[in-house]
């Protein structure tokens, strides 16, 4: 090959690595959060999820912990 067009190459390859994509909206304020979240203790919501999409670690999120000792 030749040098000028595998380095012409290797400018272009550069360039487009180097570009950036910025999100439309990326420029706006997050929205404001709500002062108070109520967690519901009853709501295991989370949890179904969890097993229905990762059943391979079904249980992981509510296992309960052994021998639990805390470090530091």
């Amino acid at each position: 090959m030749n040098r000028d067009l595998i380095l012409q190459r290797i400018r272009v390859m550069r360039a487009a690595l180097a570009m950036r994509v910025i999100p439309e909206g990326a420029d706006k304020p997050l929205p404001e959060l709500p002062p108070v979240v109520e967690i519901d203790p009853e709501d295991d919501g989370e949890v179904k999820l969890w097993n229905r999409l990762m059943p391979k670690f079904r249980g992981m999120l509510n296992a309960t912990v052994k021998n639990k000792q805390r470090y530091g």
